[in-house]
């Protein structure tokens, strides 16, 4: 699904990008306002991803997904004003939500009742990125600000730690069968004419 950001885009470009996805036939896009970059002033036509949900809303026939973070959006002051930002943009129109990733599920249902209790009644989809070394998930909680359950980062460092046996062991099964088979193979040979 194409991710549209908005901090660093003018109307103009958000525009030109929704006719592109229009006319490859592309219907769900997901609004994000996006990460700010340090000493790069945003273009300041969309402040808030709800301003970019209405504006879509408004210049398109989309179905658009918007982002939520379980355990609070990082700038969020509390898990109240992170609701009503949330909430805002189902407002706007967004129609499905997709989590950022998370390490703790008991978050994520704590996270729902509080989406029942306000009233934000869309589908929750959960994010999920394949994490494949400990730098991916040191990536992932500093940019989310959801840290790692400690049983789950003590299961990542053991793995990180017998990871190379894993792979020589590996290694070693395939070089197994490939002497099994060179020695069960028959010993014919035939010249070539």
């Amino acid at each position: 699904m194409p991710h549209i950001t908005g901090l660093y885009r003018s109307k103009a470009d958000v525009i030109t990008f929704l006719n592109e996805l229009g006319s490859n036939g592309i219907q769900n896009v997901l609004a994000l306002r996006g990460d700010q970059i340090p000493d790069k002033k945003p273009v300041g036509d969309f402040k808030r991803a709800s301003e970019l949900v209405k504006f879509i809303k408004k210049h398109g026939k989309f179905n658009i997904a918007g982002a939520c973070y379980p355990q609070k959006h990082p700038e969020s002051i509390n898990f109240v004003d992170d609701i009503l930002h949330l909430k805002e943009k189902v407002n706007q129109g967004v129609s499905y939500l997709i989590t950022q990733t998370l390490f703790d599920n008991q978050a994520f249902y704590d996270f729902r009742e509080r989406l029942q209790f306000a009233q934000v009644d869309v589908p929750i989809e959960v994010g999920i990125m394949p994490c494949t070394n400990l730098n991916q998930i040191k990536k992932i909680t500093e940019l989310s600000g959801n840290p790692m359950p400690k049983n789950s980062l003590i299961l990542w460092i053991i793995f990180a730690i017998i990871k190379k046996r894993c792979v020589m062991l590996g290694l070693t099964m395939q070089l197994n069968k490939l002497l099994i088979y060179f020695r069960t193979m028959p010993m014919e040979f035939t010249s070539i004419r």
